[in-house]
């Protein structure tokens, strides 16, 4: 089966369950970064989740953990942004896949330190920007949105949509999650909660 890319018209290989990990381990053969490998992955295959299986392997790549091979040159930029009042800015993230689960759509207020947890049973751009409007509708329209580059944030209807709000989008680098420090200071936090509820016999 195939797909075309959304940019290019190029057509991909959309690839099943069992043979993901394969196709990840043929584009990281190299051991290249997560930007690097994810540009191989998503010019020749497709299938849901993509970047966050992406990341997932590349991260947890022995290989590369142990040649350090993923260690940024030089500092990292800082984010410098200070959140005026509740709701001003955000950032959102995707936990998952989960155990027996989908995945989990987190929000973060940087001015609050709120997070608002929901569960996805897909990570379509269509269904993520629904939970962002919901959210938003509760919450207010922040300023600003700050993201990684996974394909539900980077996609056209949820640039649409942040446009029509004039909500500005930022994307960090993979590799420089500082730029994105409370979020990822607090993820241990989020998965390990996620987890309990799990074992507690709570579905997300």
């Amino acid at each position: 089966m195939f797909k075309s890319h959304r940019k290019s018209q190029a057509e991909l290989i959309v690839v099943p369950k069992s043979l993901q990990h394969k196709a990840l381990d043929i584009c990281h053969i190299s051991h290249t970064g997560l930007d690097k490998t994810y540009q191989i992955v998503s010019n020749r295959y497709y299938w849901k989740g993509v970047y966050i299986d992406t990341k997932n392997f590349v991260l947890s790549c022995e290989q590369c953990i142990k040649n350090k091979s993923f260690t940024p040159k030089h500092a990292p930029p800082q984010s410098n942004r200070i959140p005026t009042r509740p709701g001003d800015y955000i950032s959102v993230d995707i936990k998952g896949p989960l155990p027996n689960s989908g995945y989990v759509l987190t929000v973060l207020d940087h001015f609050s330190k709120h997070i608002v947890l929901y569960s996805l049973k897909n990570i379509t751009a269509e269904t993520v920007s629904k939970h962002i409007l919901n959210y938003i509708s509760i919450h207010g329209r922040p300023s600003q949105i700050l993201s990684d580059r996974g394909l539900q944030f980077t996609s056209e209807v949820f640039s649409l949509i942040n446009k029509t709000l004039g909500i500005k989008l930022r994307h960090t680098s993979p590799f420089h999650p500082q730029m994105n420090g409370q979020t990822e200071r607090l993820n241990p936090a989020i998965e390990s909660s996620i987890l309990t509820l799990q074992e507690r016999g709570v579905n997300l």
